[in-house]
């Protein structure tokens, strides 16, 4: 085989490689989460599953069930479920409710889509499910009995 050759092809392979590495570089992060309430203070659980997926540093998707679940006695506990989610970057935090099921236990569970562009680089992303009395569309952050949460990093 010639030099010329040799060279070429080596340069090819290199290009190759490089190519390789940029796509991994960029590809996304995903995790999934599966967060329940427990029964301590309130008969029923708020139950919120799914995907957390970081498509760069600076935006996440989530794709997520929340669902009110009847007690043991099939009753509702007059809570609702709710899901929050608080972005961290630096000493910026910013906190949405995409989710909440306010519909009764009985109900099927609720899709949660909820796409954030934060501007600047995440550090820290949380998710959190808990039970709350719907007070006029408004969940009361006083009266939170229990709740589960889980954090992410890009």
């Amino acid at each position: 085989m010639s030099t010329f050759r040799t060279v070429r092809r080596a340069a090819a392979l290199s290009a190759v490689s490089g190519l390789l590495l940029c796509g991994s570089a960029e590809a996304a992060r995903t995790a999934t989460f599966d967060l329940q309430t427990g029964t301590t203070v309130t008969s029923g659980r708020a139950h919120g599953y799914g995907r957390v997926t970081f498509p760069t540093r600076e935006t996440v998707k989530i794709r997520a069930k929340l669902d009110d679940r009847c007690s043991a006695s099939g009753r509702g506990d007059g809570y609702s479920a709710y899901m929050k989610v608080t972005t961290e970057s630096g000493d910026i935090s910013v906190r949405r409710l995409p989710g909440k099921d306010e519909r009764g236990c009985t109900a099927a569970p609720r899709t949660v889509f909820f796409d954030f562009d934060f501007g600047r680089p995440i550090d820290r992303l949380t998710i959190t499910v808990f039970e709350s009395r719907p007070r006029g569309g408004i969940y009361d952050t006083s009266d939170v009995p229990e709740d589960v949460r889980r954090s992410f990093r890009p």
